[in-house]
């Protein structure tokens, strides 16, 4: 299946496409530089925590099973969201040029996050169930049960993935910036709400 990217420029294939015009659009040190520290920050705070939940005492209580598949989606979205982008800011990489790696990063940007969204739904029912019922606790979580509800949510990060995959929802990763961004050519893009036009001025402002 074709990557669902805008064609490239011309220049992607000349080798001295580096000039000061392309740093200029494409990089953002000092915003990769904080993206980087921030997510290894917190990736290396996080793992101490992942280790704790691995306790027999914890490990027993399926809410903490699902809070540990939480935690591992954190460090995978920490990655797709914070360390990786931080890099291609400081290179730069222009997602025009660069198609492959920019597909692969917006592909499991997406499932990373849209999993997280739904697998912390179970836990918010995990713990209203537990509350409420001991019994129907143990019946819908108990044993491996606990499992095919993180299963369930990784299916259905994986459906929006398919939407990302098409021509109509296809994002792209602006090193310039430090934003994912709709394709100029998908008419979604011209439905942005003033915040979030707001949001994407502030962070031009400091990626000047």
């Amino acid at each position: 299946m074709s990557i669902p990217n805008p064609p490239p420029p011309p220049f992607c294939n000349n080798s001295l496409i580096r000039d000061d015009a392309y740093y200029e659009e494409w990089q953002s040190p000092r915003l990769g530089l904080t993206y980087l520290l921030l997510g290894i920050a917190f990736t290396i705070t996080y793992i101490p925590c992942l280790i704790a939940m691995l306790g027999k005492e914890l490990w027993s209580n399926s809410c903490y099973k699902i809070m540990f598949s939480v935690g591992i989606l954190d460090l995978c979205a920490m990655c797709t969201n914070a360390i990786l982008p931080g890099i291609y800011m400081i290179v730069p990489l222009d997602y025009r040029c660069f198609r492959r790696s920019d597909f692969l990063l917006n592909i499991f940007c997406s499932f990373f996050w849209d999993t997280y969204c739904m697998i912390i739904l179970v836990l918010g029912i995990n713990r209203c169930v537990q509350l409420v019922s001991e019994r129907w606790s143990t019946i819908l979580f108990g044993g491996l049960r606990v499992w095919c509800w993180v299963a369930a949510a990784c299916i259905y990060g994986s459906l929006f993935v398919a939407v990302y995959l098409s021509p109509y929802g296809s994002i792209s990763f602006h090193s310039g910036i430090g934003l994912y961004v709709w394709h100029e050519s998908d008419q979604v893009s011209l439905r942005r709400s003033p915040p979030e036009v707001a949001w994407d001025q502030f962070l031009k402002l400091l990626s000047c």
